[in-house]
């Protein structure tokens, strides 16, 4: 009885520690997502303050006179904008506010904006703060800034956007051509186009849906996806990071966190009252263009998985009629779902909406962790051959002989003899 006792007193003492270890890690979670969302609210107020500072800059503007008695000096201006294509703007970003302030680039402000627009195929995303806050400067300082700015930045997307407004998707070959670099450019051109709406910096919320817009027809026409070694909606890494960066501006989503929190923390965390930088008719624009674009990211997963299926079916006949098959193109083809997957869950969760569940296939039996082989049940009829060459092999195959008929009686006799000893 005393060591029924203690157990009962050490297993108590465990389930109590581990409560409290439990309580300990929500708390510390609750604490965390409460800051994450005060911080999104603090920089949501950052840019409505910023967005007043840009949108009644057309009153208070330097005059000619004020500037002209500014550093214009060759030196000077040409080292402002080496700086500026360096791309290093969270590095310099002292220097380069400093210069804003102090030189006349009243001859430069073309260059600059093109220096600015190409930056972004090497900055970070820890450097589109620093643009934003450069960019609000010279916009508060030059009227002619923001046009030319908003000109370059949009330049990687004007084929796109002539395509998408003859309601034209991809091609295979435009998609084959994209390479890491343009969509890094896109990515980031995109972003600071959208930044710089959202703190008034320009007005043209139509540059941003036609980008979306373009964006999203990124499926190809005339191709068979993953037969093809096709990926099918190479954008969507870009919309998802749209989501995330911009979600809660321009979309009136807030990011999710990194990680899944639970009920309790979810229901604990208060959301502080914000400033609405975008009005809400422009939300649901942006927003509705997003949303179709994962139905139609949805409906291509379930079409790619069918593919997919298929494929694994005519791998497995190969297999059986030859014994051997190169397995290369089937790993690719998984590889290349497993990502597309993976993107249009991600994009689900982004959007706080249900992640796509995949229809299968009847009658669908799994051989292994990767191939399938499917079967619809009715069976061959004399003339045909299913997955064999000819009648001679299906029946070598299928036609089992009777093993009374070549192996002595006496031998089956001694093997049933020893199997019931066994038993």
């Amino acid at each position: 009885k005393l060591e029924e006792e203690k157990e009962r007193i050490q297993r108590e003492q465990r389930e109590l520690q581990e409560q409290q270890e439990k309580e300990q890690q929500l708390e510390k979670e609750f604490k965390e997502e409460q800051e994450r969302v005060n911080k999104l609210a603090a920089a949501t107020q950052e840019k409505y303050q910023l967005r007043s500072l840009n949108i009644g800059a057309t009153g208070p503007r330097p005059s000619e006179d004020q500037i002209r008695k500014l550093d214009s000096s060759l030196k000077k201006t040409t080292g402002f904008i080496k700086k500026l294509k360096a791309g290093l703007l969270e590095e310099h970003k002292g220097g380069l506010l400093g210069d804003i302030e102090s030189l006349n680039l009243s001859r430069y402000i073309t260059e600059v904006a093109s220096s600015i627009a190409e930056a972004t195929s090497k900055i970070k995303s820890g450097d589109v703060p620093t643009l934003i806050q450069m960019s609000s400067l010279l916009h508060q300082k030059y009227s002619e800034f923001s046009p030319a700015l908003i000109l370059s930045l949009s330049k990687p997307f004007s084929s796109m956007i002539e395509d998408s407004l003859k309601s034209q998707k991809w091609d295979k070959a435009t998609i084959m051509a994209v390479d890491t670099d343009t969509q890094m450019r896109r990515r980031i051109g995109l972003r600071i186009i959208a930044e710089l709406y959202v703190v008034g910096i320009h007005d043209n919320s139509l540059i941003i849906e036609q980008i979306l817009t373009a964006l999203t027809k990124d499926n190809p026409k005339g191709s068979e996806g993953l037969k093809e070694g096709v990926i099918r909606h190479p954008n969507i890494q870009i919309i998802i990071s749209f989501i995330r960066n911009l979600g809660d501006d321009l979309l009136g989503i807030i990011p999710i966190p990194k990680t899944t929190l639970s009920p309790i923390t979810i229901e604990r965390v208060k959301i502080p009252e914000r400033e609405k930088l975008v009005s809400p008719e422009i939300q649901t624009k942006f927003r509705d263009i997003i949303v179709r674009y994962f139905e139609v990211c949805s409906n291509t997963l379930q079409s790619e998985h069918d593919v997919l299926k298929e494929m694994e079916k005519d791998f497995q006949r190969l297999l059986a009629t030859k014994g051997d098959a190169d397995d290369s193109e089937m790993a690719s083809a998984h590889e290349k779902f497993r990502k597309l997957q993976s993107s249009v869950n991600t994009l689900a969760e982004n959007l706080r909406l249900p992640v796509p569940q995949l229809v299968e296939e009847e009658n669908t039996t799994r051989m292994g962790s990767d191939f399938v082989v499917v079967s619809d049940g009715s069976k061959l009829g004399d003339d045909d051959c299913g997955i064999f060459d000819d009648p001679e092999e299906r029946a070598f195959y299928e036609d089992l002989p009777d093993l009374k008929d070549f192996v002595p009686l006496v031998l089956l006799k001694q093997e049933a003899g020893a199997q019931q000893q066994q038993q």
